[in-house]
C-alpha cells in the first residue's frame, strides 16, 4: 500500500470531489409545479428560456443549483456539482416554499432520499485497500475458479442489515476505485432516504462521515 513512511493516517490528504449531489423527495401526490415554479422565479430562478431546453426534467436554475421534478414519479428535488452546503441550502428553501408558502400538508411526503456520487482521495492506492478488504472471502476465489483467474474482489458495497431496499428507509454506499485514476482515487455513491432531519443530518456532515468510513476502511486493512 502506498503511504508516507512515519506518516499517520490523519496527516494524509483527505480529498472528496462531487461529481453530482442530490436531494429530492417524493409524494403521494403530485406537488403544486406551478405554484412552485412562481415561487423560485421570485427567488431569483430562472424559470424560463433556452437554459430551460437543456434537460427535460428542469423546473428551475439559479447559479449551480438546477431544481428539477417528474410528475410520473411525483418527484421534486435540487441537484449540484458544487458542494453539500449549496444542495441543503436550496433544498430546505424548497421544502419551506412547498410547506410554509403553498401550504402543502408535510404527511403527503412519502420519503426525502440523498443521491451523491463523488471522488475520494486518502493517499492509499484503493486497488490495493480494496483487494486486501476481499480476502479471506473464499467466495471470492471460487468465483475466481470458475473464471480460470486469481481473483480478488475491488468493490464494496454496504447496507442495513436486513433492510428492504424498496422501503421509505433505505441506505446503500458503494466503494470501488475510481477507474480511470485507481491507483489513486476511490469512487463513492451513496443513496440514503429516511425523514428530513436525518437526510439534512447526513448530508451537512457528509465530508466528516466519509473521513471517518475510510479512516476505519484503511486503518483496518493495514493492520491485517
Amino acid at each position: 500500500m502506498q503511504f508516507i513512511i512515519g506518516q499517520t493516517w490523519m496527516e494524509r490528504k483527505f480529498e472528496v470531489v462531487p461529481f453530482s449531489l442530490s436531494i429530492a423527495s417524493i409524494w403521494l401526490l403530485n406537488p403544486d409545479y406551478v405554484g412552485l415554479r412562481d415561487k423560485l422565479e421570485e427567488k431569483g430562478y430562472t424559470v424560463k428560456g433556452p437554459e430551460m431546453q437543456r434537460l427535460p426534467d428542469l423546473l428551475a436554475i439559479k447559479g449551480t443549483i438546477e431544481v428539477y421534478a417528474s410528475s410520473e414519479r411525483r418527484l421534486i428535488g435540487v441537484r449540484s456539482e458544487t458542494s453539500t452546503t449549496d444542495v441543503l441550502t436550496a433544498y430546505e428553501e424548497l421544502i419551506s416554499i412547498s410547506i410554509d408558502v403553498l401550504g402543502v400538508d408535510p404527511a403527503n411526503i412519502m420519503f426525502h432520499e440523498f443521491i451523491g456520487d463523488l471522488s475520494v482521495s486518502t493517499g492509499a492506492n484503493p486497488m490495493d485497500v480494496l483487494a486486501k478488504v476481499s480476502q479471506g472471502v473464499k467466495e471470492v476465489g471460487k468465483i475466481g475458479n470458475v473464471l480460470g483467474i486469481d481473483a480478488s474482489s475491488i468493490g464494496l458495497r454496504i447496507a442495513p442489515k436486513g433492510s428492504n431496499p424498496a422501503s421509505r428507509k433505505w441506505l446503500t454506499l458503494t466503494i470501488e476505485p475510481f477507474f480511470v485514476s485507481h491507483s489513486k482515487r476511490y469512487h463513492v455513491q451513496i443513496v440514503y432516504r429516511a425523514e428530513l432531519d436525518a437526510v439534512k443530518e447526513l448530508t451537512k456532515h457528509l465530508d466528516t462521515r466519509l473521513k471517518q468510513i475510510f479512516e476505519k476502511l484503511e486503518e483496518d486493512v493495514t493492520t491485517r
